[in-house]
């Protein structure tokens, strides 16, 4: 059950608030038989976008998607997309070998697992395959990679690389970016997938350096739920996460985590074996750094997981998020249009005084264009499906 309120108020007048927590990415590969006929049709359309260099819409039994005009390491063949806030599949044209019957492939991405939560994501992959017909046990689906974050408000923390201690089998590996204000580490990496990996980065930075509006809205409902003051402006600034990553070597070899269900019953145990073996500790004049104590930040974190204190997930976007999206995409393409309108303007030496009469004549001439193309209704068509797969529309 998820606490609203997760609040260490620490001896400065720093607060230190866990916000939302819960998976961010998710590498699944399943063991399925997949129809010829689903086959027939991405081979299809995979010819068509290596021929246009550019991703080829497809719908096919209800679903519309992307397919990419390349495959995946691996041997899988097709790459399709379903969509921002959906996931990216990869399948095989046939089974690689007897030790490696996985034909398909799939990434959850961060947008599915924050709106729909991570029982409903794998369901939706489930139905997918479903959908295009694929036989397949829904518990004999491989784990390769699991990204869990929380993300927490604490305007005075700092990542500070050396306060970190990690365990002798840990690989350590310091990225560090610095703000322009200052000596200011904004993002660090311990550890190296495929093993287990911690990353520490500014979530509150990068989402304003992105203007990303879905995590904006996450965010905003976040801070509602745990009870802080919400300024649009400036309170992202205060917004750490804290990802814990297990990949695929640490999941099997070391945790014998193998099969969908196993996952389900034992990743608060792969959790919180990272955040014993990297730990954040508290200085000392103790030369041996792995004497120092933890921070009271980490045990939050930890009494966290332990806890199973994840977030409700989103939900579904609501209609102003939806048209904010629409209205940033149409004005992205109007940018676009606006610039091949003066880059022809400047090749014809049309003057700034005569460019809006110019304009009117491209406009004519470009319907004209339009008009002629014997392909129209299948480009519009194709265009459309493009579009809603953007907007999310066919997930709406």
């Amino acid at each position: 059950m998820y606490h609203p309120l997760l609040q260490i108020h620490l001896m400065t007048d720093d607060t230190f608030t866990i916000l939302r927590s819960g998976f961010d990415t998710l590498e699944i590969a399943y063991r399925c038989a997949i129809p010829e006929a689903f086959l027939f049709a991405v081979g299809e359309a995979k010819q068509k976008a290596e021929l246009s260099r550019k991703e080829e819409p497809l719908s096919y039994l209800g679903e519309t998607f992307l397919v990419g005009a390349s495959g995946a390491s691996g041997g899988y063949a097709y790459v399709i997309n379903t969509g921002p806030t959906k996931a990216i599949w990869c399948f095989r044209s046939k089974v690689a070998s007897p030790s490696d019957p996985w034909r398909a492939r799939v990434k959850i991405r961060s947008y599915c697992l924050a709106l729909k939560g991570l029982i409903a994501a794998k369901n939706e992959c489930d139905q997918f395959l479903i959908t295009i017909g694929a036989v397949f046990d829904s518990n004999d689906a491989r784990v390769s990679r699991a990204d869990y974050a929380v993300d927490v408000y604490c305007p005075q923390f700092k990542a500070i690389p050396e306060n970190f201690v990690v365990s002798a089998r840990t690989t350590k590996t310091e990225i560090i970016e610095r703000s322009s204000t200052g000596d200011r580490c904004n993002y660090l990496r311990i550890g190296k997938l495929p093993g287990k990996q911690l990353c520490v980065y500014d979530k509150g930075s990068k989402i304003k350096l992105d203007n990303d509006l879905i995590w904006k809205a996450i965010f905003e409902k976040a801070f509602a739920t745990s009870g802080i003051p919400y300024c649009k402006a400036g309170q992202l600034n205060g917004v750490w996460r804290f990802e814990l990553r297990t990949g695929s070597k640490y999941l099997t070899q070391a945790l014998g985590i193998r099969r969908w269900d196993k996952f389900i019953s034992d990743h608060k145990s792969a959790l919180l074996s990272i955040i014993r073996a990297i730990s954040l500790r508290v200085p000392s004049a103790d030369t041996n750094r792995a004497r120092w104590l933890p921070d009271v930040r980490w045990n939050a974190l930890e009494s966290h997981i332990i806890r199973q204190l994840s977030t409700e997930p989103f939900g579904e976007l609501p209609a102003e998020i939806r048209k904010l999206l629409k209205d940033e995409f149409l004005t992205g393409i109007y940018a676009q249009i606006a610039g091949c309108l003066l880059t022809t303007a400047a090749a014809e030496n049309v003057c700034q005084d005569k460019l809006g009469a110019f304009v009117g004549q491209v406009s004519l001439r470009s319907l004209e264009t339009l008009l002629h193309n014997e392909n129209l209704a299948t480009e519009l068509s194709k265009r459309r499906q493009r579009v809603n797969w953007h907007l999310g529309a066919s997930a709406a």
